[in-house]
């Protein structure tokens, strides 16, 4: 791998079984296609591939206890291993491109061997990691531009290393998917995670979106609906009557919800959540482990579960001045787990917040969390209200509020007795920029805030730092999404509305007319994007996709100095790429021709 040197790849083989002997086996080759898709879980649902989607964007703000504060705020972002005293660099960057590339790798053995196989599974598993390597080419190449190609076995420490180009990586991801199509033809159905021929489309739609975007050619757009179309006619994904049935722990797994098309599979059996280690050695001759910030704990028993219900809570049960009510304890391990550990990771910014219309739309209270609910169960001790006189509540009632526009001052006599309510200019100053001082510091908006819960976990009869929720990469609302861009970018103004529309559709609170206006109408005819990075806010909010569609947009700058109080001083016009780990250029032999991406030092 490009990132190591010869004595990270130094192996001894104890087994006396060598590649050739093993993966000329149905046991073998079904072993290494099963690798290749671990490597998914060290992304999704983990700390460290949130903050390279969804930090620095228009979305969401850094919270108290952020744990990748440069990727956050621009500030002090670059290729080297985070400092704790200077809050520079990210442990991350280093580590998925070592990921990445041992992901690929895995892929790379599997195609050599798969090509010449006779098993019974051969077309469908060529099928399964020529997906494979596509997306994870797809991750690398809109993280870090142009970058190292390899597409045979790297079985040898190789230390010169040649970037390809854009242009050149989408072609060969284009390639794969292609012919990911053509060889899981036969598969359909939804199972256990793995692709089928809806998910290798899915993937194709995106990647001809995000090509269009990239050279404006119309008929790439058309593809792109074109293909859409295809998975949202015929994948049999459908739409649940209450957006908030999407996220309910009982749908949670992909193989049921209505919505997933191609899902990453966790379990709640840790067992079978294995994340593979890192392809470094330490100076014993021991595989490394990822970052916490990848696996959160040493704990073999928790490192491959979805950390998702952690990364946008916020201080919900450190309020004081409630006690019992919300307070975590050790009887309330079941709530607890229900509402997240009180992480400041993430919170949504004032213009994240405002895009939804309440009246009409039903995707702000299936999305957030605004409210929270007094403890509930026998073994709870008894709450002590310190706020709360009203001796006639019941422990089903509100505890916690907090708004998401300034309330009056008759909505705010009306909390008196009833529940704590957390005013929005307790939390956001006059530049929408989170509160980070205030007379209460379990209030300001730095460390509370309306937390996004559609990763909330109910299921758990005790606290776990982990989550079984399968986490959906491909959902039918996104290839509506795609459908409505495609269109729209292409002149197909009308078939634009009507993917729009029936989205909206979709999501409108019954016997509500959810459609665009007649403005938005105008948008969409006009080609204007921020219409549908809008609806992409409302829609996929949290999805680990929201910086890639802004920098492909080429809207990554402006939205963010817009609205990211917190990172508009100091995001600059090269940050659309993310800085090359320094220790792959450190590693290299050839450094005048492998360069760091421009702006970085």
């Amino acid at each position: 791998l490009f990132s190591c040197s010869e004595d990270f790849l130094t192996e001894e083989n104890k087994s006396g079984y060598t590649e050739d002997v093993i993966y000329s086996s149905e046991t073998g080759l079904t072993g290494l296609v099963t690798t290749c898709y671990a490597y998914n879980r060290l992304w999704y649902g983990k700390e460290g591939g949130v903050g390279l989607t969804e930090a620095g964007t228009d979305l969401w703000f850094d919270g108290g206890d952020n744990q990748q504060i440069s990727l956050a705020t621009y500030n002090g972002l670059n290729g080297s291993v985070y400092d704790k005293a200077t809050n520079k660099g990210d442990a991350a960057l280093d580590e998925y491109w070592e990921m990445f590339y041992a992901a690929i790798n895995n892929c790379n053995t599997a195609i050599k061997y798969l090509e010449p196989s006779t098993i019974a599974k051969r077309k469908q598993f060529l099928g399964e990691v020529q997906f494979l390597r596509a997306f994870y080419y797809w991750h690398m190449v809109e993280t870090w531009g142009a970058i190292p190609l390899n597409i045979t076995p790297t079985v040898s420490p190789e230390t010169a290393a040649t970037r390809s180009s854009v242009e050149d990586v989408y072609k060969q991801m284009m390639l794969d998917i292609d012919a990911a199509i053509e060889n899981l033809a036969s598969i359909t159905a939804k199972s256990d995670g793995r692709v089928n021929i809806w998910a290798a489309k899915a993937l194709k739609a995106r990647l001809s979106l995000y090509t269009a975007s990239r050279t404006g050619d119309a008929a790439m757009y058309t593809q792109a609906a074109s293909l859409a179309e295809e998975v949202i006619l015929g994948s049999g994904a459908s739409f649940y009557a209450k957006y908030a049935d999407t996220w309910k722990m009982a749908n949670n797994d992909g193989k049921i919800n209505k919505e997933a098309i191609w899902y990453v599979d966790y379990s709640d059996n840790p067992v079978y959540n294995a994340i593979p280690r890192r392809t470094k050695l330490d100076v014993k001759g021991d595989r490394l482990e990822f970052c916490t910030n990848i696996r959160r704990r040493n704990e073999s028993s928790v490192q491959g579960g979805s950390y998702m219900y952690l990364m946008f809570t916020g201080f919900w049960d450190k309020q004081a001045d409630l006690k019992n009510t919300l307070k975590r304890d050790a009887t309330v391990d079941l709530q607890v787990s229900r509402y997240g550990k009180s992480f400041r990771r993430y919170g949504p910014t004032p213009y994240l917040l405002g895009l939804f219309n309440d009246a009409a739309d039903q995707r702000y209270q299936g999305s957030f969390r605004d409210t929270w609910y007094r403890i509930m169960g026998s073994a709870q001790v008894t709450p002590t209200y310190a706020l709360m006189s009203n001796s006639g509540l019941s422990l089903t009632d509100t505890a916690l509020f907090v708004a998401k526009a300034p309330m009056s001052a008759e909505q705010k006599a009306w909390t008196v007795g009833r529940y704590k309510a957390v005013d929005y200019s307790t939390t956001y100053d006059a530049t929408g920029a989170p509160t980070t001082t205030g007379p209460d510091a379990n209030t300001i908006g730095y460390n509370m805030y309306i937390a996004l819960k559609k990763f909330e976990d109910d299921s758990h009869t005790a606290f776990l730092d982990w989550s079984a929720r399968d986490i959906m990469v491909f959902r039918l609302s996104e290839m509506y999404l795609i459908a409505a861009e495609g269109y729209m970018m292409s002149g197909q103004a009308s078939k634009a509305i009507t993917s729009f529309n029936a989205l909206r559709s979709a999501r409108a609170i019954s016997g509500k007319d959810n459609s665009l206006t007649t403005a938005e109408q105008a948008l969409v005819t006009a080609k204007n994007i921020n219409i549908v990075l809008d609806e992409r806010a409302r829609e996929l909010c949290g999805e680990q996709i929201r910086w890639f569609d802004l920098k492909r947009t080429s809207k990554l700058v402006e939205r963010v100095q817009m609205h990211n109080a917190r990172a508009k001083d100091y995001i600059q016009s090269f940050h659309v790429l993310r800085p090359i780990p320094n220790s792959q250029l450190e590693a290299v032999s050839n450094p005048a021709e492998f360069l760091q991406n421009p702006g970085y030092n």
